[in-house]
């Protein structure tokens, strides 16, 4: 993927312009291909964790909600079961 990546710019810097001048060498393509990479696994990554993080806690809060529920409906008829 890093070398995809760099090859890519090699070959397209031409026609999308992403350096102005010369493309660098090898070395700092492969070296800023990586790190882009990092970024975008960390991204990627955190974002997957918010959304189960979020269906987690939307999850326990429903659960919340319905214990209350009951809780309020046993209170409002102590002598009469569902």
């Amino acid at each position: 993927m890093v070398v995809g990546r760099a090859l890519a710019v090699v070959v397209l810097n031409d026609w999308i312009g992403w350096y102005p001048t010369a493309v660098p060498g090898w070395p700092e393509l492969l070296r800023t291909s990586s790190f882009n990479n990092i970024i975008l696994f960390i991204l990627v990554t955190g974002r997957a964790h918010a959304v189960v993080y979020l269906q987690a806690a939307r999850s326990a809060e429903a659960r919340f909600t319905a214990s209350r529920l009951d809780a309020l409906t046993s209170q409002l008829q102590p002598h009469f079961g569902p």
